[in-house]
């Protein structure tokens, strides 16, 4: 997608057809990205070549907006489930070995001192 926008911006004259060849290419190609939107990724390409072509795509675009919305919001949701357990791990290794040696040192001086 960001070698079409370089072809928009460097040749103007041509801008319609390298944009559309390039857009069938990303689609032949299978885009996937990393996240996992895959499908939302094809389906704008798709409405981007159906727009370039003439197209109405309004109400193609409101509903690839609320698919988008909802898919963030449930990886939003997905993360802060995550968060209480990615929190245990600095109590687990920073904070609860630090009051074990405070609450064990002193028993072992104790034992240690003659009496």
């Amino acid at each position: 997608m960001q070698q079409a926008c370089r072809t928009l911006v460097a040749d103007p004259s041509q801008r319609h057809c390298r944009l559309k060849a390039q857009i069938e290419s990303l689609l032949l190609a299978g885009t996937v990205d990393d996240r996992g939107f895959q499908a939302q990724t094809v389906n704008f390409l798709s409405l981007v070549q159906a727009g370039l072509q003439g197209q109405a795509v309004h109400s193609q675009l409101l509903d690839l907006e609320a698919d988008v919305f909802e898919m963030s919001s449930l990886e939003i949701e997905k993360f802060s489930a995550l968060l209480p357990i990615i929190g245990l791990f600095p109590l687990l290794f920073l904070i609860f070995p630090a009051l074990v040696i405070l609450t064990i040192v002193p028993y072992i001086e104790s034992l240690s001192a003659p009496f």
